[in-house]
């Protein structure tokens, strides 16, 4: 029974006084990926009283759009409008 405990001990002790190896390796570097072409605008208070008025009066996104022209998507006018709903819920 000693002779199976000194066993199991030196092997414990090789075990954990061993140092780990360690390998080296690259350190992969992130692609670069390229960004979307993202179409920014900078909206003016009389558009965005426009939109209001026109999304009030029933109007598509689509329509407001191509009739506040500057190559304006469906998606940033309906952006544009959900910003002023929650700018006047907050004032109310």
């Amino acid at each position: 029974m000693n002779k199976e405990k000194e066993l199991l001990l030196a092997l414990l002790i090789e075990k954990y006084t061993t140092k780990p190896i360690v390998i080296d390796r690259p350190v992969r570097q992130k692609k670069r990926t390229r960004r979307p072409n993202i179409r920014t605008h900078h909206w003016t208070t009389q558009q965005k009283e426009m939109v209001w008025d026109l999304r009030r009066q029933g109007m598509s996104f689509e329509k407001i759009a191509t009739i506040l022209g500057n190559n304006l998507s469906a998606k940033q006018v309906s952006s544009m409008y959900a910003n002023l709903t929650q700018q006047y819920k907050a004032v109310q």
